[in-house]
């Protein structure tokens, strides 16, 4: 079986304002239809997995501790 260990890249080129940093030391961004939270002291990542479709854009709770992410439109199957 398949496991996601590390992810590589960010979607920038056309979303804007979609980068975080967290309280804990974590950035968050998207990727493809994953929300990725990178702990930069220890080059770990984390992963937000159950969206069906690309991620377009993520907010942050001003106290910071809370990151909402949507996606784009999938019509049903």
């Amino acid at each position: 079986t398949l496991e996601l260990q590390f992810v590589y890249g960010y979607r920038g080129a056309d979303c804007r304002r979609n980068l975080y940093y967290l309280p804990s030391g974590e950035v968050a961004f998207p990727t493809a239809s994953l929300v990725v939270l990178y702990d930069t002291r220890t080059h770990r990542q984390r992963f937000f997995t159950a969206h069906d479709a690309a991620v377009r854009c993520l907010a942050l709770h001003p106290r910071g501790m809370l990151v909402a992410s949507g996606q784009v439109w999938r019509a049903p199957r």
